[in-house]
């Protein structure tokens, strides 16, 4: 049953928390707007909310166990919580054992409407957000703090380096896209939470870009659940719309965030004068591994030299630019020689840096049939071990997400 709220509409406070990737807190700061928007203020505790909003990951086990036990914890407040996020799409049976209350799923934010009926506003009349909404530190220390373990002294520096540049106060966020194509990856299980691609029109982003640069902010990142996929619902391609940023005057840097690698080879040629304009100086491109058999089970749908052929291209048209990617070990089969082609794709495209990700089995995957070759645990935390001991020995940033 839904807690009573005693306020009137233009007093109810709002207590909201996230957790995920950079695309959720870019709704979690909609939503702030929104519910600033009607009237209502924004709790910096939940302890006197009279509602608490809390968007939610599951993009592995370990996110949907944190996003879980923290559903636990706020259901203990007064307040009537909210569940938003991925969990829902991704694992509803598992959410169901916990919780019965309200939700707003990823895909579908307009449901916030019916669960504040009152509100003059609609969330469709709110403009998307252009900055993050802040983590939780405290939070955000708990689910990373296996991470931050595996780091020595003499790598803190170049760590810290990589976030002090990922500093969300420094970038102005154009959201080009939600959801993913149909083509999902077989390991993917994100795909279902975030829907079908959805491409924003061309005109808006450049809206959104030009008044980034009008706030004084010289830093834009470019995102996109699938930032690669750009356009291919309204007869556009991801070239089209860097093409229209980069001519635009002025001193500032581009970010692209979540290129995928079949995009890159498939728009190379029009992509390489975007490149050539220095304006774009960071691009974040997943290889995810470095065996061609690995990514035909993965669906990846390109190989491993043209993806290596297209970045040294990138970097050719766009000396100084700095490449990161992620890459995936232990996929379900395998071997410690398709381990080690990965390691040497990494090197070979000199990747500045790299998120390392230990493979997990996940609902909704296409990969069911692999269940019977999946990597052992201990196999792949060895894995693990040895790509940290060989990114430090190659001076390659990296960062490990929590197993």
């Amino acid at each position: 049953m839904e807690k009573e709220i005693k306020n009137t509409p233009w007093r109810e406070k709002i207590y909201i928390e996230y957790m995920g990737c950079p695309q959720r807190a870019l709704d979690a700061r909609r939503l702030e707007n929104y519910f600033i928007e009607n009237g209502a203020m924004i709790s910096k505790t939940p302890k006197n909310a009279d509602h608490i909003l809390f968007i939610s990951c599951a993009f592995r086990n370990t996110d949907e166990n944190f996003a879980v036990k923290r559903i636990g914890e706020l259901k203990k407040y007064k307040a009537r919580l909210v569940l938003g996020g991925c969990l829902k799409a991704i694992n509803k049976e598992r959410l169901n054992e916990i919780f019965y209350g309200p939700t707003v799923e990823t895909s579908a934010l307009d449901q916030v409407d019916q669960l504040f009926p009152h509100f003059q506003k609609k969330i469709e009349e709110i403009s998307d957000a252009n900055r993050l909404y802040p983590r939780d530190k405290l939070q955000l220390l708990k689910l990373y703090a296996s991470s931050i373990k595996k780091l020595d002294f003499n790598f803190l520096k170049p760590i810290s380096e990589f976030i002090k540049k990922k500093n969300p106060k420094r970038y102005w966020h154009v959201r080009a896209a939600w959801g993913c194509t149909k083509e999902h990856c077989t390991y993917c299980s994100v795909w279902k939470a975030v829907g079908e691609l959805k491409s924003k029109p061309l005109d808006e982003c450049v809206k959104e870009f030009r008044e980034g640069l009008k706030q004084g902010y010289i830093n834009i990142l470019i995102t996109a659940d699938n930032l690669g996929a750009y356009g291919t619902d309204i007869n556009l391609a991801l070239p089209d719309l860097l093409e229209k940023l980069t001519e635009i005057k002025g001193d500032y840097s581009i970010q692209l965030e979540n290129v995928h690698p079949f995009f890159i080879i498939k728009h190379l040629e029009r992509l390489l004068p975007s490149f050539r304009s220095n304006k774009i100086r960071a691009v974040l491109c997943p290889i995810q591994s470095g065996s061609d058999r690995i990514l035909a089970l993965m669906n990846r749908r390109y190989k491993t030299e043209q993806i290596k052929r297209s970045l040294v291209k990138i970097k050719e048209a766009s000396p100084g630019i700095e490449l990161y990617t992620q890459i995936i070990l232990g996929f379900p089969s395998e071997t410690q020689a398709e381990f080690e082609e990965t390691l040497a794709c990494v090197q070979e495209i000199d990747f500045d840096f790299a998120h390392i990700c230990g493979y997990h089995r996940r609902p909704n995957q296409d990969n069911k049939n692999l269940i019977n070759q999946e990597i052992p645990c201990d196999t792949i935390k060895q894995r693990i071990n040895e790509t940290i001991k060989f990114f430090k020995k190659n001076k390659i940033g990296f960062f490990v997400y929590p197993e």
